[in-house]
């Protein structure tokens, strides 16, 4: 892949990456809050998978870490099996040489 397009494309990611940083703390913030922590404090999880966690009310947060945590994986897999994926990591196994370069 060219030089100016790998540019483009990683600005890119970075801008939307960047612009999702405000919404995702907006609202996860108000969602650990309003659910999490109630949740694994008087509610079932506290009785469920509360003593998995610590036991302070923290572990609401706890709890939205791990989960995030594992939608994370659960991404990166289907990105890793995406076929997109596949073409560029075939096109780098024929053309050694660029995985070097790059």
């Amino acid at each position: 892949m060219p030089y100016e397009r790998q540019g483009r494309v990683f600005g890119f990611a970075q801008s939307v990456e960047q612009a999702a940083s405000p919404l995702t703390a907006f609202l996860i913030g108000p969602i650990t809050q309003l659910i999490f922590i109630p949740f694994m404090t008087t509610g079932i999880g506290a009785d469920l998978i509360g003593p998995s966690f610590v036991t302070s009310p923290d572990r609401g947060i706890a709890l939205v870490f791990v989960l995030t945590g594992i939608a994370g994986l659960g991404v990166t897999a289907l990105a890793l099996r995406s076929r997109p994926y596949r073409q560029l990591s075939e096109h780098y196994a024929d053309q050694p040489e660029l995985a070097l370069a790059s």
